[in-house]
């Protein structure tokens, strides 16, 4: 049934293009795809859902960099309280010895 609802493929149509040295054999190129005004519609739906898509990842981005830089920052905190610790344990450790 699929065959039935597929697009049929366009034929490819080709450009022919003069020799680049006199004498030589043209070349034959394919020709630029005209776009229709339903390949342009297509297109511009594309480019606006694509704008779209991207700055909800930006936004996203955005907030787990904040989170993470939040994060680091705490650990950063403690492990300042953690450097402390070891030297009041030393001074403990002093005091029963």
């Amino acid at each position: 049934m699929q065959g039935y609802f597929r697009k049929p493929k366009r034929e490819e149509q080709y450009v022919q293009v003069a020799p680049e040295v006199s004498g030589g054999e043209p070349r034959y190129v394919k020709a630029p795809k005209v776009l229709t005004e339903y390949d342009k519609c297509k297109l511009e739906c594309k480019r606006k859902r694509d704008e779209a898509n991207r700055k909800e990842n930006i936004a996203t981005l955005r907030e787990q960099l904040a989170a993470l830089e939040a994060e680091e920052a705490a650990a950063e905190k403690s492990r300042g309280a953690a450097e402390e610790i070891p030297a009041n344990d030393a001074e403990v450790i002093q005091a029963f010895s």
